[in-house]
């Protein structure tokens, strides 16, 4: 999974989406705290949790 930081996201922020929409992979971005944050595409968070 690729990992980028919060900076790089809010950078790159339609760029980043449409890379989690086209290669329809998840983006882990790290937060200052060291909290990560997963982005990804509904459909495929949708069969996670159900």
């Amino acid at each position: 999974m690729e990992q980028i930081t919060d900076q790089m996201l809010n950078a790159n922020l339609v760029a980043t989406l449409d890379q989690v929409c086209e290669s329809r992979r998840a983006i882990a971005i790290t937060r200052p705290d060291g909290r990560t944050v997963v982005m990804l595409l509904q459909e495929e968070y949708e069969p996670l949790i159900n």
